[in-house]
């Protein structure tokens, strides 16, 4: 009932060891002291093996690969050569890295007007995109702040607070899209990954209004049917942690 003991146990399901278990935990789950009931919610389930997929088999990986990258980085400064490679395979494995970087490079130069061209300059500038970043991690920090049964004050607090990270990357994509416009936009993956979340966002928030967890009050409009997959869909927001990989170098 802690944000510790909740890291400590999406930190065991990430390492598969018994995950299974605290997945059955979850599924059974009914209310704060009341007897869980079997496959009670179904859905969560679902919440379960996204963590799995995406916290096991791909940032576990990802960490592990940037060690690996690294010590191998130290091995060759050091010894002028890879280790568990023959000379043969170096100059292999460099040939291969140099064809694989032969692609098309991004757009450098901006377009016409000079309102696209002012949206351009600042869609690359360094302080743009250092900005950007310290919101990621400001919103990520305001997501762990919600507790069980909070105060509906303090709900609406986090959800205005919501509300002005979500301005602001719904701010990023449209400077994106008026400078680099809709084709070397989407050129890029992550740009589209990017899209996705701040629409994704917007969608999210839209139900809070409707639920009514702007105000004080909680009067809203009536509030959102109570179907599983709602809080699913809201659990999405932690898919913005998924943009500073883009900015780590490393990984």
């Amino acid at each position: 009932d802690s944000y510790p003991k909740a890291l400590l146990t999406l930190f065991e399901m990430a390492t598969t060891e018994g995950w299974l278990d605290v997945m059955n935990a979850v599924v059974d789950k009914t209310g704060t002291g009341i007897t869980p009931l079997p496959n009670n919610n179904p859905w969560y389930a679902l919440y379960c093996v996204c963590h799995i997929v995406v916290g096991a088999f791909v940032l576990l990986n990802l960490i592990v690969g940037s060690i690996i990258n690294n010590y191998t980085k130290i091995k060759k400064e050091n010894d002028g050569l890879a280790p568990y490679m023959t000379p043969e395979q170096q100059k292999w494995k460099e040939t291969q890295k140099f064809i694989a970087d032969l692609r098309p490079q991004r757009r450098q130069e901006g377009p016409e007007g000079k309102f696209r061209m002012l949206m351009f300059k600042i869609a690359n500038s360094h302080q743009f995109e250092v900005a950007i970043t310290i919101a990621i991690v400001l919103n990520i920090l305001t997501m762990m702040t919600k507790t069980h049964d909070q105060s509906d004050c303090f709900t609406a607090v986090i959800f205005w607070i919501n509300v002005t990270f979500t301005l602001i990357f719904v701010f990023e994509a449209n400077v994106k899209l008026i400078g680099l416009g809709f084709k070397w936009y989407f050129h890029d993956g992550w740009n589209l990954f990017d899209f996705v979340v701040a629409i994704l966002s917007c969608i999210i928030i839209g139900l809070d209004v409707v639920n009514g967890e702007y105000s004080c009050s909680r009067s809203g409009l009536g509030g959102v049917p109570q179907i599983p997959a709602l809080q699913i869909l809201r659990a999405f927001r932690i898919a913005r942690v998924f943009r500073l990989i883009r900015r780590a170098k490393g990984l």
